[in-house]
């Protein structure tokens, strides 16, 4: 899929005590204090992927074709469908560290058979 057709969820993972009201009053502060209108979007949002399949990929975010076709060949070769969406788990800082040595958690979910 070309970049410019794929849609974006940013996620951030949040300990358990953290409830609506949470995010609602932070972004509350946020809009006040920086005029950030979009801070609008943020929601509290649980996921639940059950049954996955997921590949290390090291390296560049835009090399990740191979490490993708690992994880379909083998869902094809398991007889496994897909049940949602690609989730990318960002295991290291950008900023800090060669774009050889990034590391991504690259995962699909899978229906229960």
């Amino acid at each position: 899929t070309p970049q410019n057709e794929w849609h974006w969820q940013l996620m951030i993972r949040m300990p358990e005590f953290v409830t609506n009201d949470h995010v609602d009053q932070a972004v509350e502060e946020v809009i006040k204090k920086k005029n950030l209108i979009l801070a609008n979007e943020v929601q509290l949002k649980p996921i639940n992927e059950g049954r996955s399949v997921q590949v290390l990929h090291i390296g560049s975010y835009y090399q990740e074709e191979p490490s993708i076709n690992k994880i379909l060949d083998y869902m094809k070769l398991n007889g496994l469908e897909m049940n949602g969406y690609h989730h990318e788990i960002y295991i290291s800082d950008p900023t800090k560290t060669a774009e050889e040595k990034l590391k991504t958690i690259i995962r699909y979910a899978v229906k229960e058979n």
